[in-house]
């Protein structure tokens, strides 16, 4: 059964959901280095809202409070988006772009923007700033 399955039938929340992802975000990322920020404040809310629309019979979308994460080069309004440069450390754009729009349209939730190579100017996610981004199951 996929998390989608077990968010539409019940078996679990969007809270719960969400949760389970930020507590393996806190768990592992000192190690794996895959966040640039975490929006737990946003998710959590964002969740909540999920569950409130599921317990008054609307379903937010085919992706209903499922986490998602973000590449840093995608503007999602509200939330840093450093294009995984310390040019753009401070950037917090107005609008979200138009796939960060469809996947809120489609119920999914953002939990964070995900670490990348320098304005994305290479394929190794290693970044001078944030440090490298590595295979949670294999670190080396």
């Amino acid at each position: 059964m996929t998390l989608i399955d077990r968010l539409l039938s019940g078996e679990t929340s969007a809270t719960d959901a969400i949760e389970a992802c930020l507590a393996r975000v806190a768990e592992v990322e000192e190690r794996v280095g895959a966040f640039v920020t975490v929006a737990a404040d946003e998710a959590r809310e964002a969740a909540a809202g999920a569950d409130r629309a599921l317990g008054e019979g609307r379903l937010l979308g085919p992706l209903h409070g499922l986490p998602v994460g973000l590449k840093d080069n995608i503007d999602t309004a509200g939330l840093r988006t450093t294009v995984g440069s310390a040019f753009f450390l401070d950037h917090v754009p107005a609008e979200d772009a138009e796939v960060v729009r469809r996947l809120r349209a489609a119920g999914a939730i953002v939990a964070g923007k995900i670490t990348m190579h320098e304005l994305a100017f290479g394929a190794t996610s290693q970044n001078v700033w944030t440090g490298p981004c590595r295979n949670p199951w294999d670190l080396s």
